[in-house]
């Protein structure tokens, strides 16, 4: 007999084998276990003041809290196994509610090795940013505070872009970059205390295959736990 998962969609991903992490934020206000319900099933480790919290949600009934003094999260399977997205395509995703948009650079995502930081999504000036190979690559977007997004990183075929609630904010990146990483992380810049996301996350989800090419229509229901 086969068992549906409980947020499963009737559609099953056709990715599913290429998740690579799949964090609902699910768990009791003040639960620094952040589970990983991908095939990985790796699980991360919450640093600094991370957390789940019940306060806001996007789906579910909680979500992962940063208060931008240097908390984040970070893999505990191995990055080198997991994490090098080589030349393949790949997607970064997720649900945000940021308290803070302007004023400083908040990190969503860093993947660094060595001193070259590839690649890193970021808030700056209210604004969504994508930093790779030495330069800001694409920026487009309006933000404010307290409302929930959902952003995405795609490449597809060599090309990157970037999605804000399912549109193509900027210009697609031409990448064909080789990326590895010895550092890979969300929420935080590598010394772990500036450029800090402060807010909360939901339905984080990293795909080691390109899922959006073009506009797409955000999900409304949590992304499955799917097969």
């Amino acid at each position: 007999m086969i068992i549906i998962p409980t947020n499963a969609t009737a559609k099953a991903d056709p990715y599913w084998s290429s998740v690579v992490a799949l964090l609902h934020g699910e768990g009791a206000t003040g639960s620094t276990t952040i589970t990983d319900s991908s095939p990985l099933a790796a699980n991360w480790t919450a640093s600094g003041n991370a957390q789940v919290v019940t306060a806001q949600y996007k789906f579910g009934s909680s979500s992962i809290y940063f208060d931008g003094a240097g908390d984040y999260i970070s893999p505990s399977a191995s990055l080198s196994s997991n994490f090098y997205f080589g030349t393949t395509d790949w997607t970064f995703e997720l649900w945000m509610r940021p308290a803070a948009v302007s004023g400083a650079y908040y990190f969503l995502l860093e993947c660094r090795n060595g001193t070259s930081t590839v690649p890193t999504l970021y808030i700056g000036s209210n604004t969504l940013v994508y930093y790779t190979n030495s330069g800001n690559q694409i920026t487009g977007g309006s933000l404010t505070t307290n409302t929930w997004y959902h952003v995405a990183v795609s490449r597809v075929s060599g090309n990157t872009r970037m999605f804000l609630n399912g549109t193509q904010v900027g210009s697609t990146y031409a990448d064909t970059t080789n990326y590895s990483a010895d550092i890979f992380r969300i929420g935080s810049y590598t010394d772990g205390s500036s450029y800090s996301y402060s807010g909360h996350l939901d339905d984080i989800r990293i795909t080691k295959a390109g899922r959006y090419s073009s506009n797409f229509t955000i999900p409304a229901s949590a992304f499955p736990d799917s097969f």
